[in-house]
């Protein structure tokens, strides 16, 4: 995945075994949110490129986004 934010791009590497269907990014620029096909969602530390956890939802996704007071 190609981020570009704040006139910089990186690129982050990651595997899932099926199709990514959203991502999101915190509005910081910490974290990196991404959904798959499955209804599991990666959640990612953008600054130091680490994955943070997997959640796996009873259902599928269409939409992610943080909330603006991260709760």
């Amino acid at each position: 995945m190609h981020l570009s934010y704040h006139d910089r791009s990186e690129t982050l590497s990651f595997e899932s075994e099926f199709n990514t269907i959203c991502s999101t990014l915190s509005s910081n620029d910490a974290l990196l949110l991404i959904a798959n096909e499955t209804g599991r969602e990666y959640l990612y530390n953008v600054k130091c490129c680490r994955l943070i956890g997997i959640h796996r939802f009873g259902h599928d996704i269409r939409t992610i986004e943080f909330s603006p007071d991260f709760k």
